[in-house]
């Protein structure tokens, strides 16, 4: 049995459910950004957490049909976290301490060093966070280059203009 996420990792972190209260919401009602950003305190320090979810332009075609992705920002105690996940499959496994190639606004291609969740096979933790948003603050799309579990090297697509991440 595989254990129990960490209460304070990324991995435990859910995009808004689309009836989520508008005042959980903090993009303005004339963006045409996608990402889904909300904070809420922590129960434990009384201090602000904030969140930033983006689903990927289009799904994954993979032999067990159409996956979905998500790349999420977390900011928690004076740190951001940055996960690259899938609601169903897992990355391969080979993949456990690897980077990713990230390709902004078809110009510039960049690694990040990443690893396989100890907690979760279908997200990717990036481990220099701070040096990715700055990019995704600038940037209109970037295309993510990861290996999925029984499947070739996918192409994941985001279109993440409008990042308002003040972390």
């Amino acid at each position: 049995m595989a254990p129990a996420p960490a209460p304070d990792t990324i991995t435990s972190a859910r995009p808004l459910p689309a009836n989520a209260p508008a005042k959980d919401a903090r993009i303005p009602a004339n963006s045409t950004s996608r990402w889904l950003q909300n904070d809420q305190d922590d129960k434990m320090t009384h201090k602000k957490m904030y969140f930033a979810t983006l689903s990927a332009t289009e799904g994954l075609h993979l032999g067990s049909g159409v996956v979905d992705a998500q790349l999420m920002l977390k900011y928690k105690n004076d740190k951001n976290e940055a996960v690259l996940r899938l609601d169903k499959g897992s990355f391969s496994k080979k993949a456990a301490n690897t980077s990713l190639r990230v390709l902004f606004d078809s110009v510039s291609t960049e690694k990040y060093p990443a690893e396989v969740s100890p907690y979760m096979a279908n997200c990717i933790l990036i481990k220099n966070p701070d040096q990715l948003i700055a990019k995704l603050k600038t940037s209109k799309r970037v295309i993510i280059d990861a290996d999925i579990d029984n499947e070739a090297h996918q192409k994941i697509i985001f279109d993440v203009a409008g990042l308002d991440w003040k972390h």
